[in-house]
């Protein structure tokens, strides 16, 4: 036996001994070929994108002259001057501010669209504040700006960039420059212009969307931090990478396939890339490269004709097998039995009778299971039906002893008589669908308050949801009865003040429920039986009829049907008292939607 099922053909045998002796070889040599060819010609165009980018990026270069440019004029004004280091009353500050300095910097703007926003700062705290005059505690240099600023002698000029913190918006540039007084040495102030929006979107537009970069990603890096992106970018560049491409200017990241332009602004700390997929780059495949793909097409179509044999055979067997189950009657699946001494001839074909033939068993279990749950829903239905007996009398009847117990001021027995009417609303209103956590909810909340005046505060009840209550789905009436068996076998077996606990939690994967009292803990022999019997190891009919253990029997045989299995349920003790376990998976216990085990 051993021996034949060494010898049984194979599909992946055939393929094997192909790929060993041809299909590496030839497919070695192809992907060397390509390698070499498409990295050839990738370059080329990367270098030719590069001179591009870099040809296209000088545009910058006449904005930062306009900038440059219209702080020399500003500077020119003599009005400015006399405000920042002469004037020292109001009233002439304001004077050549309205006279002279406003009117020429508004019509300096207005012939510059790429100026906006022109503030001026006074070293000497001026004794006026109006447009464009402001505090110096306002400008806020940074410690590089201050040591580029400070030169006696040397450059007046930092520049500045101000992220959004939107990758999606364009970030702030304005230019800083330092005022001198008239012997040219002595800082008298500082002027601080904005590059305008339109002028850095016109700039950033010949970039973002190119087909002249083969629609690559355009990003803007402040230091190593990302601060704009076009909304092409698959994945920010590493600190690393943009270090790389400013020393080259461009390169391949082969590890992502990617390619990366990159030109950096100093003065600035700013990095611009277009980042696109390596495959972008091919102007197209080269017709030697063509020629050899053709004739391996060729060796292949005569390596398939070879391998139909195989095939064949294969196919005939596929076919008988699917004829069987197109015949197989839906009302009674039976497995699939080839003939013993030919088989299914293949291992794969093998594994997939075998898989078919476990979905069948599956299915006669899952029928089983829903032959179980509408037992139980006809069972919930009748009682539902019972429950029903003339409920508007009931309500009527109740809310008339409400209303007698407020007239006769014993609040406590309406509070009760109230969450009793609640109660009986939601047992008349049990169905076979789910309910939200917050419905569970509210019907513990209204059972507690009659078991709190019962017992007349003799317990506290504490609750830790840290799930969404409109989230989480749960059979009817499954936190009460859990409560109950808590006040029942906890609290009322002890003249003690006692704490009852509802703790629900999820995971990933899990929604956990936990309910704890610290009255008297069951016994260690109880808790064993009880356990006994919520793990499937001992049937109802042998245990003791006392309610506790078969009331979560009952809970656990819900949660089992609508979990396939999934749930589990568990009773445990410590030190403080008993608690009751539950744990579900969350994926069938979080939705009402299809595919989860709830479906209205």
């Amino acid at each position: 036996m051993d021996r034949k099922a060494v010898r049984e053909p194979s599909i992946t045998g055939i393929a094997r001994r192909l790929i060993r002796n041809l299909f590496i070889p030839i497919i070695s040599l192809i992907i060397l070929y390509l390698d070499v060819s498409y990295l050839y010609f990738m370059n080329d165009a990367l270098s030719s994108q590069q001179a591009r980018f870099e040809a296209a990026a000088q545009a910058s270069e006449q904005i930062r002259d306009n900038a440059e440019q219209f702080f020399y004029s500003v500077e020119s004004i003599p009005e400015l001057t006399y405000i920042l280091d002469t004037y020292s009353e109001k009233k002439d500050v304001l004077y050549a501010l309205l006279k002279t300095l406003r009117p020429q910097l508004e019509n300096m703007v207005l012939n510059n669209p790429a100026i906006s926003d022109v503030r001026i700062y006074s070293i000497r705290p001026l004794l006026l504040r109006a447009e464009p005059l402001h505090s110096p505690e306002e400008l806020e240099l940074s410690a590089a700006e201050a040591a580029r600023l400070s030169s006696r002698y040397g450059n007046r000029l930092a520049w500045r960039c101000t992220a959004s913190g939107d990758p999606g918006v364009l970030p702030k540039i304005s230019a800083i420059y330092r005022q001198n007084g008239y012997n040219y040495v002595k800082p008298i102030g500082y002027i601080e212009a904005g590059i305008s929006d339109e002028a850095l979107a016109a700039f950033c537009r010949q970039f973002t969307h190119s087909e002249s970069y083969h629609g690559g990603a355009f990003s803007v890096y402040q230091d190593d931090t990302l601060i704009y992106t076009d909304g092409l970018l698959d994945a920010p560049l590493t600190g690393r990478e943009l270090e790389r491409a400013a020393e080259k200017g461009s390169l391949f990241l082969f590890r992502s396939l990617r390619y990366v332009n990159c030109v950096s602004f100093p003065e600035l700390s700013l990095r611009i890339t277009i980042t696109g997929s390596v495959s972008s780059l091919s102007g197209g495949i080269p017709l030697v490269l063509l020629a050899f793909q053709t004739v391996i097409l060729f060796i292949v179509a005569a390596l398939l004709i070879r391998y139909y044999r195989n095939m064949k055979s294969l196919a005939l067997r596929i076919s008988e097998f699917s004829g069987f189950m197109e015949t197989a009657s839906p009302e009674m699946l039976t497995e699939y039995r080839p003939d013993a001494a030919d088989g299914t001839g293949y291992i794969e074909l093998t594994k997939l009778v075998e898989a078919y033939n476990r979905l069948i068993l599956n299915n006669r279990e899952l029928q089983r299971r829903l032959r179980e749950m509408e037992h139980l829903t006809e069972e919930s239905r009748y009682q539902a039906l019972q429950a029903q007996i003339h409920p508007h009398f009931i309500y009527g009847t109740l809310e008339n002893i409400r209303m007698l117990a407020l007239q006769n001021h014993d609040r406590d027995a309406a509070t009760m008589i109230y969450a009793l009417s609640n109660l009986i609303r939601r047992t008349i209103s049990i169905s076979s669908d789910a309910v939200s956590l917050r419905e569970e909810l509210d019907a513990a909340h209204d059972y507690l308050k009659i078991q709190q005046i019962r017992f007349g505060g003799r317990f506290t009840y504490a609750e830790n949801v840290s799930v969404d209550p409109d989230e989480v789905f749960l059979p009817s009436f499954t936190l009460q009865p859990l409560l109950e068996n808590a006040i029942i076998h906890g609290v009322s077996k002890t003249d003690e003040d006692c704490l009852l606990t509802l703790t629900i939690a999820r995971t990933e994967t899990r929604v956990k429920i936990v309910v704890h009292n610290t009255g008297p803990a069951a016994s260690e022999d109880r808790l064993n039986r009880v356990n006994l019997l919520l793990a499937g190891g001992l049937a109802p009919e042998d245990f003791e009829k006392d309610g506790h253990g078969r009331a979560l029997y009952n809970i656990r045989e819900r949660l089992r049907i609508v979990s396939e299995g999934e749930a589990s349920i568990r009773l445990d003790r410590d030190f403080s008292g008993t608690a009751v376990l539950i744990s579900l998976p969350a994926d069938r216990f979080t939705s009402k939607e299809e595919g989860s085990c709830f479906i209205s």
